[in-house]
């Protein structure tokens, strides 16, 4: 995502929230626990521009490379130290994880810094969203109409004659529908609306206190 345009962030998104209609439950904005340059504040600004604020309330903000963490370090002091990162956990409900591919897979003398720790309360944390949310995906009108469309190809396919699996059939009504469908997506994916009930989020983590610290389910 650094390195791509405006638009080519939106296609790509569209392509992923189609392939989900009537759309996502989650969504993980992945950053790096180093430094904060630039580059990142260019996404943020990016994720800003392009979405609502209802899009970060299915948001989780999941950083890597947590060996950058100094020694008894914690995410939420390294988030704290950073304005624009720190409001950018705030808009997710204070939810934010850390994770390190490199040295904490097997590391079980320090709880903090393990990967099988991590991913579990990141797990919790998804399915807390997702129940505070009431099952609620991210989505609008535009996008449950997809869906509509999406069932009906196939349907239209299945009675087609010809002998595609099943799995073909959805992957060709889902490529069809999003062709057809992508203008008016374009300009209308921004204005999110909930496709269930509303649940506030008017704490600072929906994990476990000690812990007040982005994808896709």
């Amino acid at each position: 995502m650094d390195d791509r345009s405006e638009e080519e962030m939106k296609s790509e998104i569209l392509r992923s929230v189609t392939e989900f209609a009537p759309g996502p439950h989650v969504f993980l904005i992945v950053l790096k626990v180093e430094r904060f340059t630039e580059q990142e504040q260019a996404v943020i600004d990016k994720l800003n521009k392009c979405f609502s604020d209802e899009f970060f309330q299915y948001a989780i903000v999941l950083f890597t490379h947590g060996d950058q963490l100094l020694e008894e370090e914690t995410i939420e002091q390294r988030v704290g130290e950073n304005k624009p990162v720190m409001e950018l956990v705030k808009k997710c409900g204070g939810r934010c994880h850390v994770i390190d591919n490199k040295y904490w897979k097997n590391n079980p003398q320090e709880e903090y810094r393990n990967n099988q720790v991590q991913v579990k309360k990141l797990l919790k944390t998804i399915e807390e969203m997702v129940c505070g949310n009431r099952g609620g995906c991210y989505t609008n009108e535009m996008l449950q109409e997809v869906e509509k469309r999406i069932k009906r190809e196939v349907q239209l396919m299945r009675q087609s004659p010809g002998n595609m699996s099943e799995e073909e059939i959805n992957q060709k009504a889902k490529d069809k529908s999003r062709q057809n469908d992508m203008p008016r997506l374009n300009s209308s994916l921004w204005l999110p609306r909930r496709a269930a009930g509303r649940a506030p989020i008017d704490q600072l983590g929906a994990h476990e206190p000690e812990e007040p610290y982005m994808a896709r389910e």
